[in-house]
């Protein structure tokens, strides 16, 4: 009878990741074709991309399921293996070839000479990839922990050039301190330039359309025709026209984008004085102080050459007792709230990531591009290293008992490198960001209409 409670138990821990994993990518494959709007025959993409970020939620629900103890402990540290070995394949193999694949086959049509490339190119990305890190050998790349390690580098660089670039973007959008109010005449004036630059490039394509026929006509009948048509009075015309319509294109967008940022502008001023702007006025105010903080401990960090040994929940939960004489039990209370903790930064990190790639498509959608094959590859490349690093990082941020699964997983991993890594790229996101708005701020304030962040 034991042994049939232990086995139903265990087919329930494969229920549960298993069904969680589909899940997730069934989510991501609804993602791919409705949030970034891929072309149909980008199929195979598709399901990489999905399972990318399966397998990326699947390990962080793992992290979850190690604070909350939920699955047997063996097949945690089996999940966790496997997880990691599927990504690290997907990483390594799969994308990178897929990507290779697209760029070369769409500008080869023999297939020997394109298998010759891709070989090439791959060849090339595994050289660069095993040379990325300094602190494994070089050829330990092909194993497990040695491919986290290079990944883990590649992912905290783009979480750290995140991180520093919200830390100052964050405060200077939410403090009304930074918010410049809106001249109405000045936006009203650009809408009735607007409008009388439309109707003018209406009439104008009118024009234009009312010569190409002529033209067409009068280049159906022999080049020496076409020749001398182009030397005639309408052929001349019809080219200033062109260009005259270019121009005014140029022009009209220029206006369009110069109504929509005092547009947003003059929502955000509005904005400001309501319940909702005061509250975020606040918050800005919390962030600032919270960024402030950030950036002077790294640069402790750094300086100093400081480790990080104790999670934040556990640090400040004990000085609050020291501090209250409380007698509570930090131990356990610090995995209540390190669940909490770690729940809102993976929700956090997640959704933050996912709008940063829907505000790309929507950029290229924007400008009349497709999301294609090579582009979605690339960004599912990006995404799993991204979760990964995220991983690594958010060991620190949990309690010792909780990250033993980790160190288990990664022994030989030097946590410590990630971290002073970490610091050194967010200080200097931190710096150019700050550099960025101050430059907008100043030319801002020498044009003929305010442009904000």
């Amino acid at each position: 009878m034991t042994e049939d409670v232990a086995y139903a138990w265990a087919n329930m821990d494969y229920l549960i990741v298993g069904g969680s994993l589909a899940a997730f990518c069934t989510a991501g494959w609804i993602f791919v074709r409705h949030q970034l709007q891929t072309a149909h025959h980008a199929v195979i993409q598709g399901l990489l991309f999905s399972t990318t970020f399966g397998l990326s939620l699947s390990l962080l629900e793992l992290l979850i399921f190690e604070i909350l103890d939920v699955l047997e402990a063996h097949f945690r540290h089996h999940a966790w293996y496997l997880t990691l070995q599927a990504i690290v394949v997907l990483l390594v193999v799969a994308l990178p070839l897929n990507f290779f694949h697209e760029l070369v086959w769409l500008n080869s049509n023999n297939w020997r000479l394109g298998l010759l490339k891709l070989t090439a190119l791959w060849a090339t990305f595994l050289l660069c990839f095993a040379r990325i890190t300094q602190i494994h050998s070089f050829f330990d790349f092909m194993t497990l922990e040695g491919a986290v390690a290079r990944v883990g580098v590649i992912g905290v660089t783009t979480i750290a050039i995140l991180s520093g670039w919200g830390a100052v973007h964050t405060p200077y959008k939410f403090l009304h301190l930074f918010l410049e109010s809106v001249d109405e005449g000045e936006l009203r004036q650009l809408k009735q330039q607007r409008e009388a630059l439309t109707d003018k490039l209406r009439q104008k394509r009118r024009q234009l359309s009312e010569l190409v026929p002529a033209r067409q006509q009068a280049s159906s009948t022999g080049f020496w025709s076409m020749f001398s048509n182009s030397l005639s009075s309408e052929g001349r015309a019809a080219a200033a026209l062109e260009q005259e319509t270019v121009a005014m294109e140029t022009m009209l967008a220029q206006l369009n984008s110069n109504v929509r940022d005092l547009e947003q502008a003059k929502h955000r001023w509005d904005e400001a004085f309501t319940f909702k702007g005061r509250v975020l006025n606040i918050m800005g105010y919390v962030l600032s102080g919270y960024c402030i903080v950030k950036v002077f401990l790294a640069t402790i960090g750094l300086l100093l050459g400081l480790t990080k040994k104790t999670d934040p929940v556990t640090r400040l939960m004990q000085i609050t007792a020291d501090w209250l004489q409380l007698g509570v039990d930090v131990h356990f209370w610090s995995q209540q709230i390190s669940f909490l903790f770690v729940g809102v930064i993976i929700l956090a990190s997640t959704r933050n990531f996912m709008l940063k790639m829907s505000l790309v498509v929507q950029t290229l959608t924007s400008a009349g591009a497709s999301v294609s094959g090579a582009l979605m590859t690339l960004m599912a490349e990006i995404m799993g290293m991204y979760f990964v690093a995220m991983i690594i990082l958010m060991r620190m941020n949990m309690p010792p008992q909780y990250r033993t699964i980790i160190t288990d997983v990664l022994g030989g991993l030097q946590f410590n490198f990630f971290h002073q890594w970490f610091d050194r790229i967010f200080l200097l996101s931190a710096l150019l960001a700050l550099g960025g708005i101050y430059v907008s701020r100043k030319a801002a304030a020498s044009s003929t209409w305010s442009s904000l962040v």
